[in-house]
Protein backbone atom coordinates (compact mmCIF):
# COMPACT_ATOMS: atom_id res chain seq x y z
CA UNK A 1 0.00 0.00 0.00
CA UNK A 2 1.31 3.48 -0.96
CA UNK A 3 1.30 6.36 1.87
CA UNK A 4 0.22 9.47 1.03
CA UNK A 5 2.63 12.57 1.16
CA UNK A 6 1.25 13.91 3.82
CA UNK A 7 1.15 10.74 6.21
CA UNK A 8 4.71 9.63 5.29
CA UNK A 9 6.13 13.20 5.03
CA UNK A 10 8.30 12.81 1.84
CA UNK A 11 7.47 12.04 -1.96
CA UNK A 12 9.56 9.90 -4.38
CA UNK A 13 10.50 10.42 -7.86
CA UNK A 14 11.91 7.46 -9.70
CA UNK A 15 12.42 8.22 -13.19
CA UNK A 16 9.34 9.76 -13.56
CA UNK A 17 10.53 13.04 -15.18
CA UNK A 18 13.93 11.46 -16.21
CA UNK A 19 14.31 7.55 -16.10
CA UNK A 20 17.96 7.75 -15.22
CA UNK A 21 17.62 9.72 -11.56
CA UNK A 22 16.13 8.89 -8.36
CA UNK A 23 14.89 11.10 -5.94
CA UNK A 24 13.37 11.95 -2.86
CA UNK A 25 12.25 14.68 -1.00
CA UNK A 26 10.71 16.17 2.62
CA UNK A 27 9.25 19.24 2.91
CA UNK A 28 9.56 22.30 5.03
CA UNK A 29 7.29 24.73 6.35
CA UNK A 30 9.03 28.27 7.49
CA UNK A 31 6.49 29.90 9.66
CA UNK A 32 8.56 32.99 10.14
CA UNK A 33 8.48 33.16 5.89
CA UNK A 34 5.60 31.08 5.20
CA UNK A 35 7.13 29.55 2.64
CA UNK A 36 7.32 25.82 1.71
CA UNK A 37 10.54 24.73 1.05
CA UNK A 38 12.21 21.14 0.14
CA UNK A 39 15.47 19.22 0.97
CA UNK A 40 15.88 16.44 -1.56
CA UNK A 41 18.04 14.22 -3.01
CA UNK A 42 18.49 12.58 -6.55
CA UNK A 43 20.98 9.88 -7.78
CA UNK A 44 21.41 8.07 -10.64
CA UNK A 45 18.91 4.90 -10.91
CA UNK A 46 21.83 2.77 -12.04
CA UNK A 47 23.69 3.84 -9.02
CA UNK A 48 21.54 2.95 -6.36
CA UNK A 49 18.21 0.58 -6.46
CA UNK A 50 14.92 1.91 -5.34
CA UNK A 51 14.86 0.17 -1.72
CA UNK A 52 18.82 1.32 -1.21
CA UNK A 53 17.40 4.37 -2.04
CA UNK A 54 14.39 4.15 0.55
CA UNK A 55 16.52 2.40 3.44
CA UNK A 56 19.99 4.20 3.44
CA UNK A 57 19.05 7.89 2.14
CA UNK A 58 15.56 8.78 3.63
CA UNK A 59 16.43 8.14 7.34
CA UNK A 60 19.09 10.61 6.80
CA UNK A 61 17.63 13.19 4.85
CA UNK A 62 14.88 13.03 7.71
CA UNK A 63 17.08 13.63 10.44
CA UNK A 64 18.50 16.84 8.28
CA UNK A 65 14.77 18.22 8.34
CA UNK A 66 14.47 17.26 11.68
CA UNK A 67 17.96 19.03 12.81
CA UNK A 68 17.23 22.20 10.58
CA UNK A 69 13.18 22.58 12.57
CA UNK A 70 15.08 22.34 16.02
CA UNK A 71 17.55 24.83 14.85
CA UNK A 72 15.52 27.17 12.80
CA UNK A 73 11.90 27.16 14.70
CA UNK A 74 10.58 26.05 11.78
Amino acid sequence: MKRTFVASGYTTSMGDENPHINGIAVALWSRELREHMALSIAVLANAREFDQLMQRALPRLMGVKDQIEALSGF
